[in-house]
């Protein structure tokens, strides 16, 4: 501590001592008073009547001011700078009060019967006593008061010519050292107190400001974070338009019986729209989680069902690294959501394969009490000790400082890991650097079989031939590669751009199918574009919405409208298995089946 702020600290103090001395004066006022009346008519005598009338009456002025003055004082806003002014003048104006006080003695003691006497020096050595609480905050002022009340008493008691008055003089030291002692006590008690409450009101003040400046940290961090989404989102739908018109183009020239090197140049594009699409993918995975969009539907599942498509999916991917994918068969059953927990083994597997150079990977589960615990296991390149803590952080990598987009954008087990929290699963890992790690999934599981009716249908997708499919999206090029595409398929396709024109195609010719694009041109959008057109119709055809959007909101609108919904870039099988999926319960003018490859 400096010593201004020293100085500053002991005028702070010294000034709430004041203002308590001036708080605690208008408590001994009436008790004062009335003692000093008290006294009056114990002593009054006609030989000294007049002189008790005027110690009376000053006793009582003394009083008095005290009380108006504290009233006064208490208002006042006090100047550091003139404390020891203050602390002079309290002791003047206590001092004068406890002259008034002892002049008694003078006036009283000769004539006084033995009682009267023991009643005076009573009082008057009483009221020493009695003002320890009252003025010891301020030291000065207790010691100034009992100095003058004793040096009145002591010249009185020794002209008494009585050997017990001088006696009481002589006591009278030590009892003003022992009351100053007591004083001091008080004093320093009262002091540590006021210096208490003001480290008390700077650590308030402190921990407010500290508040306040996390509360404004956070403020901005958020506001970065809400940015960050919204950029994404908007870089994600920019980038899945021409993406996905591309995977569309590529589709078609896919079955348009290419040579065999024309063949290797569209499969290696293929391959790098399906390596973009994946990291697209993954960003509206994380998208869906912020949006809350990811609604967990519990129910029991055949844990093998999901380990069979994975297989069918990644296998491929490990084959082309030539690493060993193996897969243990189970008979065990969970309970959860089996959407979810594919989508966190998905990203847990991918991660596996993009990750191990040597060796291969291994899916299996096992009982663990009431729970299935599903693992994955690696002999990938491990993650460092000091890493493992950050590895289910957004964003975050091992082993890709060059940010190889063919390792992704670092989502991966982070979305796992929410995901994993969205249906009350635990989601561990255990790795050694240089040797592989193995990421556990703890579900609930159940003690029987799934009954046949329960599995799901992984049969392939079959749509309709014949009948009319209307295209809704105001992207020329993704108009285009979708008439291409579903005209290959067997349909009859009209592509426009709005609902307007939307609906003048309706009138010349009702279509079997609509597929509309989310956002429009216009204060439309898919959704409300594809009710209008219904009610323009008069009946409920069926409809599904692509969309590039993975900003929360419209995945949050998307998903409560009902429709199927697909996500831009739209693979072709995806993309036939939703229209066999609305198609299939559908009113068709042409039942002929046709399926696509």
């Amino acid at each position: 501590m400096t010593a201004s702020s020293a100085d500053d600290l002991y005028a702070r103090t010294r000034i709430e001592q004041i203002k308590l001395i001036y708080d605690l004066v208008g408590l001994t006022v009436v008790p004062a008073i009335s003692v000093a009346v008290i006294l009056f008519f114990e002593l009054r005598k006609p030989d000294a009547e007049i002189a008790l009338r005027f110690w009376l009456a000053g006793v009582v002025a003394c009083k008095l001011f005290q009380k108006f003055d504290a009233g006064r004082q208490r208002t006042k806003v006090f100047d550091r700078s003139r404390c020891n002014y203050e602390v002079a003048r309290l002791m003047l104006i206590h001092g004068l009060d406890a002259l008034a006080w002892t002049l008694l003695s003078w006036i009283s003691l000769d004539s006084a019967t033995p009682t009267q006497a023991i009643l005076i020096v009573a009082v008057l050595t009483g009221i020493v006593g009695g003002a320890v609480p009252l003025m010891s905050p301020v030291l000065p002022v207790f010691v100034t008061y009992a100095v003058v009340d004793l040096s009145v008493l002591v010249p009185r008691f020794l002209t008494m010519h009585d050997r017990s008055f001088v006696a009481l003089a002589l006591c009278s030291l030590p009892y003003l050292l022992a009351m100053t002692l007591l004083a001091r006590n008080s004093s320093i008690a009262t002091m540590q107190s006021i210096r208490l409450k003001f480290e008390n009101l700077e650590l308030t003040r402190e921990l407010r400001n500290e508040a306040e400046r996390s509360n404004a940290a956070y403020s901005e961090v958020f506001e970065a974070n809400v940015a960050k989404s919204r950029f994404i989102a908007a870089a994600s739908h920019d980038l899945r338009q021409p993406i996905h018109a591309l995977g569309l183009f590529l589709e078609v020239l896919s079955l348009r019986n290419p040579r065999s090197d024309q063949k290797q140049a569209i499969d290696d594009a293929r391959s790098a729209a399906k390596a973009t699409s994946e990291m697209l993918d993954t960003l509206l995975d994380f998208s869906r989680i912020e949006a809350g969009v990811v609604k967990p539907r519990i129910k029991a599942f055949a844990v093998q069902d999901i380990f069979g498509g994975i297989e069918t999916e990644l296998a491929p991917q490990a084959d082309a690294k030539h690493l060993s994918y193996r897969t243990r068969d189970t008979e065990l059953v969970g309970y959860s959501d089996p959407a979810i927990v594919e989508m966190i083994l998905r990203n847990l597997i991918s991660n596996a394969i993009r990750y191990t150079n040597e060796g291969g990977v291994l899916v299996a589960c096992r009982k663990r009490n009431h729970d299935v615990a599903i693992e994955v296991w690696d002999t990938g390149i491990g993650i460092n000790q000091k890493d493992q803590a950050d590895i289910f952080k957004e964003f975050y990598q091992v082993g890709n400082p060059e940010r190889d987009r063919r390792k992704g954008l670092g989502l991966g087990l982070s979305i796992a890991g929410r995901l994993a929290e969205s249906i009350n699963s635990s989601l561990t890992m255990n790795s050694v650097l240089g040797r592989g790690s193995v990421f556990r999934l703890v579900i609930s599981g159940i003690n029987s079989a799934l009954p046949e009716d329960e599995r799901p249908d992984r049969s392939e997708a079959v749509v309709h031939s014949g009948g009319r499919v209307l295209v809704v999206d105001d992207d020329e090029s993704v108009r285009l590669g979708m008439s291409v595409l579903l005209e290959q398929w067997g349909f009859t396709c009209a592509a426009v751009a709005s609902i307007d024109e939307a609906k003048s195609s309706c009138a010349s010719e009702k279509p079997d199918l609509i597929i509309s694009d989310l956002r429009l041109r216009g204060p439309v959008d898919g959704i409300v574009a594809i009710r209008q057109l219904r009610d323009h119709m008069g009946e409920e055809v069926p409809a599904v919405i692509i969309t590039g959007e993975t900003a929360p909101g419209s995945l949050a609108d998307a998903e409560a409208s009902g429709l199927p919904v697909l996500h831009k870039p739209v693979s072709g099988e995806r993309l036939a298995m939703a229209i066999a999926k609305a198609m299939k319960d559908g009113d068709l003018r042409n039942g002929a089946g046709a399926r696509v490859h």
